[in-house]
């Protein structure tokens, strides 16, 4: 019984196809278990001839020949022709790991009735032999079952997939459709069950910068734009009933924008002022669909295009009508602090009213500490060079901050409050998170610093490198310090020993010491890396000398 039909859509990729289809001919996986399918879409160079080289060559390949009629036909063909228990995909200008379709068919034997498909990391290979890692394949991290209801940021494409053959059930590729046509085929088979299976030992290698194919014509945004449009517009209506794979869908989207909002690509500058205004009129509708939260919170956008696009959703609410309460949202997009000052970026939305009206209050939950932020008016036009353009309310502030609680956010207008909403980024929650996590290390740490202190009190450490010659440093494989205490009680193997730079007893004593003596003020003397050094050094209260020992 054939396991795994691996399906191969060719069109003039003569420079490439040998590779592919190699790279499955070297899979662990024994060849009798898998064909290989070759779907030529009307080549018009030397494809059709390798494949059918490779035909008469080995068993296991077969080839059918059509008249050219896109990709997604010529999958579908090999969806029909199918004969694996999977089907698995492969572009003719990619390649796959050795061992990818042992591992990913392993799982999914042991999986086969939580799941309908399988995705594997995907390696952007560029020209020039540089390679890069998909943000998804990192966030996702261990092979396993992941919940696209839990994950809707995990978005998958059609390359590194494998999917199960269901026969007359199966699902196809829609052919109408120029752009998106893979995202749209993955998003139909997940929403049967919610989930998706993860191998990540496997790996797809994706080549890039072909300019070749038609993912390549449709990037442009003059032949893109309204194409994307529709098929936006078709993910959104079909699934506006689907509560819980509404966000999965809707993330999809957002990621599609992502990549061309970064690459300068998503509006359409050659189309008049008229077509320009309607697509434009379309596109804000795609994004007014997509919750806050998901603008908000997608890893895929940086904080600029977060804003961008919630100023397009905001420009698209109603106004607000007279004596009608407000609509007000703060966007909190980056927090940062350190050393006593906090860094914090975002926009204000939903607030009919001139900007010298508003006051935006940062303070603690007990008001405790307040401080006003200053308002400012930005601009997209030059950042993104679109077309179009939208001003917002912003605000991107350095102030001084000693309180270590949560903040929020209050909003008046002439001193009277007014009802406001906060949304927050991922950056900022995870970085409150990060602060509680280490708020409690900082807490124990802090205590273990005072008990060090119990035994080892007056401690000094004095630097001793410069004195050393050349060989005694290399016979000690790094600088010392010298340990010197006052204290008649201190262990003696602690006193006046000369101690290897960053071991363990040398970062304890640090911790404890009350003074460190150095040779010069250049001298390198903190034992800690330089991140660890910057949670603890709050917790340090040992004087610095400088003498010449």
């Amino acid at each position: 019984m054939c396991l795994v039909s691996v399906i191969i859509p060719v069109y003039n990729t003569e420079k490439y196809l040998s590779k592919a289809v190699n790279s499955i001919l070297k899979q662990t996986l024994e060849q009798e278990l898998l064909e290989i399918l070759l779907i030529d879409d009307g080549s018009k160079d030397r494809s059709s001839e390798i494949c059918d080289h490779y035909a008469t060559k080995y068993q296991n390949i077969r080839v059918f020949h059509q008249d050219n009629a896109g990709v997604s036909a010529a999958r579908n063909k090999g969806i029909r022709e199918a004969k694996g228990k999977y089907i698995a995909y492969l572009d003719a200008d990619d390649w796959i790991s050795p061992d990818t379709l042992k591992m990913v068919l392993s799982f999914f034997e042991l999986h086969y009735h939580e799941i309908d498909l399988v995705s594997y990391p995907i390696l952007h290979c560029y020209t020039g032999k540089r390679k890069a890692k998909m943000l998804r394949d990192k966030l996702i991290g261990q092979t396993g079952i992941v919940d696209v209801r839990e994950n809707s940021y995990l978005n998958l494409t059609t390359m590194n997939l494998v999917v199960k053959n269901v026969g007359n059930n199966n699902i196809l590729f829609d052919e109408t459709l120029k752009i998106h046509e893979d995202i749209d085929y993955q998003i139909r088979i997940i929403t049967r069950t919610g989930c998706f299976g993860f191998v990540k030992e496997a790996q797809y290698y994706y080549r890039r910068s072909t300019g070749e194919s038609a993912t390549d014509f449709y990037a442009d945004s003059a032949n893109g734009f309204l194409p994307a449009i529709r098929v936006y517009e078709k993910w959104l209506s079909s699934y506006g009933k689907n509560s819980t794979m509404m966000p999965y869908v809707q993330s999809s989207v957002v990621k599609s924008l992502s990549w061309k909002l970064r690459e300068g690509i998503l509006f359409p500058k050659h189309l008049n002022e008229e077509a320009y205004a309607e697509g434009l009129n379309k596109f804000r509708n795609i994004v007014y669909q997509i919750e806050d939260e998901i603008l908000l919170g997608h890893p895929e956008l940086d904080y600029r295009d977060r804003f961008f696009l919630l100023s397009i959703k905001d420009s698209y609410r109603e106004p607000r009508m007279e004596n009608q309460s407000d609509n007000a949202t703060v966007f909190l997009t980056h927090m940062k602090r350190e050393r006593g000052i906090l860094t914090v970026a975002g926009m204000l939305t939903g607030i009919d009213s001139e900007i010298n009206d508003i006051t935006l209050m940062l303070s603690t939950p007990s008001e405790v500490k307040q401080m006003p932020l200053a308002l400012r008016k930005y601009s997209w036009s030059k950042s993104l060079g679109v077309k179009w353009q939208k001003d917002y309310i912003g605000f991107y502030e350095n102030i001084p901050w000693d309180y270590r609680g949560a903040v929020q956010f209050r909003a008046y207008r002439h001193g009277t409050q007014i009802p406001l909403r906060c949304c927050y980024g991922p950056d900022v929650c995870k970085m409150e998170q990060a602060f509680k996590k280490n708020n409690i290390k900082l807490t124990l740490f802090d205590t273990g610093v005072r008990f060090l202190r119990l035994f080892y009190s007056h401690v000094q450490l004095y630097y001793n490198g410069t004195r050393d010659s050349v060989e005694e440093k290399r016979a000690r494989s790094g600088h010392s310090y010298h340990i010197m205490s006052n204290r008649e009680q201190a262990p003696n193997f602690y006193n006046k020993q000369d101690l290897q730079f960053g071991s363990k007893k040398h970062r304890l004593l640090f911790l404890a010491a009350e003074t460190i003596v150095l040779r010069s003020p250049e001298d390198q003397f903190i034992p800690f890396y330089e991140k660890s050094y910057e949670r603890m050094k709050e917790c340090i209260c040992h004087q610095l000398i400088v003498r010449n020992i």
